[in-house]
């Protein structure tokens, strides 16, 4: 029997995992890894395997935790936000509109 998903959690629902590692990936983890990999793949193309290899790599390392992770509710205000939002707002912030306004809570 299949459970509903709150609609928080929409798209985070497991497609596959990886068990003796513990790797789980969602539809948001599936689409980052799948971009980094044709990346990888379409510099292989121009390039050689001694370069493909490191790159597929090191993509997939900086795209599962974009996907996967959140920032600590206790960091900023508005914590427990997937870190991908969480840095596009920070650019955004940074260098285009300026109307994120980011406070450490606490002090």
């Amino acid at each position: 029997m299949a459970h509903q998903i709150p609609k928080e959690l929409k798209g985070e629902e497991r497609y596959f995992s990886i068990p003796h590692i513990n790797i789980h990936f969602s539809q948001k983890g599936v689409v980052y890894n799948g971009i980094a990999t044709i990346i990888s793949v379409l510099i292989k193309k121009v390039t050689n395997v001694w370069v493909f290899v490191p790159v597929l790599l090191i993509l997939n390392i900086i795209a599962y935790p974009l996907a996967h992770f959140k920032m600590p509710k206790n960091k900023f205000e508005g914590g427990n936000v997937n870190l991908d939002i969480f840095l596009l707002r920070w650019f955004k912030y940074k260098y285009m509109t300026k109307t994120l306004y980011l406070r450490k809570r606490g002090a």
